[in-house]
């Protein structure tokens, strides 16, 4: 069997020095990967989520806090849907449903049940 071309191989390294410690994280449609925490070390806050956002391409990476859309991720489902938006959902606030389209964040509707420690799956049908 041939190897595949260079493009489409991948490359494991080392540990990264992560600003936060991550309990979940995806890979978003521009090829980065995002991290997420609890609220804060020690602290399950319920109306914020600390995110580390990494690029391979450049080996930057970014923290931030989210505030605004109150919503603690931790352990949620997640799922990137075919439009490129990540929904986060579920957690600690096990109700909410959060959507990041590549720049911001934004509140996504309540889940009909509240939910932690769950897999989220994007169907044919876009639900």
């Amino acid at each position: 069997v041939a190897a595949p071309p260079a493009a489409l191989r991948s490359l494991w390294m080392g540990p990264l020095a992560m600003p936060i410690v991550a309990i979940a994280g995806a890979v978003l449609g521009d090829g980065k990967v995002m991290f997420w925490s609890r609220a804060q070390d020690g602290d399950f806050a319920k109306d914020r989520t600390h995110t580390a956002t990494y690029d391979p391409a450049t080996g930057v990476m970014s923290q931030s806090l989210l505030i605004p859309i109150k919503h603690d991720m931790f352990c949620p489902g997640t799922v990137l849907m075919s439009d490129g938006v990540l929904m986060v959902a579920g957690g600690v606030t096990a109700q909410e449903t959060s959507l990041f389209n590549g720049t911001a964040w934004s509140v996504g509707p309540k889940l009909n049940i509240a939910r932690g420690y769950n897999t989220a799956v994007f169907t044919a049908e876009g639900t």
